[in-house]
């Protein structure tokens, strides 16, 4: 039985629960290769992403000025209404 505590289930839930219903193939360790894989999975793009973006800031002034106007933009609308700060998604 799964306990969810009115929160949306995350990667241990479901390890735990494959667990229960497969306790001779799934182990601890298998969990931690899981999650250590996803870690840096996540870390990989997400600096890759970073490193792509800062290069083409740097490299294009124009886009430079764009991302400060934006940025500045934002985060006096935030300071406004009291929000807290967050970057719009694509």
């Amino acid at each position: 039985m799964r306990i969810n505590w009115g929160r949306k289930s995350d990667f241990m839930d479901s390890f735990i629960e494959l667990k229960g219903e497969f306790s001779t193939t799934v182990d601890d360790n298998m969990g931690i290769g899981y999650m250590l894989t996803n870690v840096v999975a996540l870390r990989d793009t997400t600096a890759s992403t970073m490193c792509l973006a800062v290069y083409y800031i740097l490299k294009l002034p124009q886009w430079a000025k764009d991302f400060a106007k934006s940025f500045e933009l934002r985060a006096r609308a935030c300071l406004r209404s009291g929000r807290r700060y967050s970057l719009p998604l694509p």
